[in-house]
């Protein structure tokens, strides 16, 4: 099947982890011997991609020649990503309150919390999208039990900073 692609807006998008270190060898050479200049600011060589450091980061000619723009972004802080679990619309802490909600039991995050889970995330460099599996992690063993909560009249589920650490020892306070 043949399909024209005159008309198709391609938009490519990830992580391209060693792209960095392809264009910095390119424009700055290797950080070898005394004297080395150790830059480790990534967002300043990505946005100096070309398209043959595409093609040698593996991407075929044919797909790269059909990208006329470039835009590297830079990654997100610990504060990005503390934002994105609880100020943007439907976040994952508002997801997981109502669900918990549905039961009868409140859930609460202590700021410590948060900053832990978004540096977690950081450490493991699953960007934005490693919040969910953190989450889940903490919360797991809690959703499980919220039938039995409500039934034992605890009414809120806190997270701390010692639940995040350890998401099996089951901290809840009865309000």
């Amino acid at each position: 099947m043949e399909i024209d692609t005159k008309n198709i807006l391609f938009i490519g998008g990830g992580a391209f982890v060693g792209l960095d270190s392809l264009v910095k060898n390119r424009t700055k050479g290797t950080t070898i011997g005394f004297g080395a200049n150790m830059d480790r600011d990534t967002s300043m060589h990505l946005a100096l991609t070309t398209p043959e450091d595409l093609m040698r980061y593996g991407m075929i000619p044919e797909f790269v020649g059909r990208f006329q723009n470039w835009v590297s972004l830079a990654e997100l802080s610990k504060q990005d990503l503390v934002q994105i679990l609880t100020q943007v619309k439907h976040s994952y802490i508002s997801q997981y309150s109502w669900l918990f909600n549905c039961d009868n039991v409140a859930l609460t995050f202590t700021d410590a919390s948060l900053d832990l889970i978004a540096e977690r995330t950081l450490k493991n460099k699953t960007g934005a999208r490693g919040l969910h599996s953190e989450l889940e992690r903490v919360l797991l063993p809690h959703m499980f039990y919220l039938r039995q909560y409500h039934k034992q009249g605890i009414k809120t589920v806190a997270i701390d900073v010692d639940q995040v650490a350890d998401p099996v020892a089951l901290k809840v306070s009865n309000l």
